[in-house]
């Protein structure tokens, strides 16, 4: 055999090798990512039903103004939307915070609650029926949406939005879509910061679990209220 074809053989053979031990290493990453990813979820879930249990048995509820789960409708969905707003500021430590309930009759998101807040955000926010308000895309997609920074957002950069939120010193918001046991968007639970905000695990799962406990008295309103 000639010598020089004897090399290019070995160097296409140690090639080969290289290339079937990368895809190796590649897919055991890939099953290590997987099952971490797994035991994060498993962890997130136990925490939230650990948290659930002592939300569940503690005094914390009463405390923030929110009662526990309703043996009969509540007649005033309103002030179930205030007092889980005032809940949910003082959990997270927001400095601001809205409660929109979805309109059935138009489809829009009508703001029902809001602390920290005044004219002119009041008045734009009154109805949302726009999927770029993070508001807007919690109820679109039936998922929380976190915003670090809404002068960086993608979908916020440019828009008349984007101007009241600055003007209302808003620079962070969390939106948490309020729904059924069905999944039925009842409304969405917005928190909102002066300050960028990195979201963190903890809010998420504050937010989580308040927002279903409070669409949970929501769905237990009386019809017959107005």
């Amino acid at each position: 055999m000639d010598p020089d074809a004897g090399d290019l053989k070995r160097q296409i053979e140690r090639l080969i090798a290289r290339t079937r031990a990368a895809r190796r290493r590649a897919e055991e990453l890939r099953l290590d990512a997987a099952v971490s990813r797994r035991r994060v979820e498993e962890r997130e879930t136990d925490t939230l039903r650990r948290l659930e249990r002592q939300w569940a048995n503690s005094e914390k509820l009463g405390e923030l103004g929110l009662p526990p789960p309703p043996a009969r409708p509540h007649a005033d969905p309103g002030g179930l939307a205030e007092a889980g707003l005032r809940a949910a500021l003082a959990l997270t430590g927001a400095d601001m915070g809205t409660v929109h309930l979805l309109d059935s009759a138009t489809g829009a998101l009508t703001i029902v609650a809001g602390q920290g807040f005044q004219q002119p955000f009041l008045g734009f926010f009154a109805v949302v029926d726009d999927d770029r308000p993070a508001c807007g895309r919690a109820m679109a997609t039936r998922k929380a949406v976190a915003v670090r920074d809404v002068e960086q957002d993608r979908l916020l950069a440019g828009t008349p939005a984007s101007r009241v939120l600055r003007e209302a010193e808003v620079r962070a918001v969390y939106s948490a879509p309020l729904l059924d046991r069905y999944g039925t968007v009842l409304g969405v639970l917005s928190v909102h910061h002066r300050q960028r905000h990195e979201w963190t695990r903890q809010d998420h799962l504050l937010l989580r679990l308040l927002s279903r406990h409070l669409s949970h008295l929501l769905s237990t309103t009386d019809p017959r209220s107005g």
